[in-house]
């Protein structure tokens, strides 16, 4: 019986750690895409051009 209830408390645990575990991955994945969305696609977009007109300016 007592190992019964051990057992109950150990797997209700490991679904929770699994739970949590779950969640974290799924704000790890939407912190790369506000990562991607807010700061590389603004970068490229900016520098792209002055690299580009750097480019075009150094061979003429």
């Amino acid at each position: 019986e007592v190992y019964d209830l051990r057992h109950e408390a150990l797997a209700s645990r490991v679904t929770t750690l699994e739970t949590l575990r779950e969640k974290d991955t799924e704000r790890i994945v939407a912190t790369r895409r506000w990562l991607f969305a807010s700061v590389i696609v603004p970068l490229v977009g900016i520098l792209l051009p002055v690299v580009v007109l750097l480019v075009q300016g150094g061979g003429s």
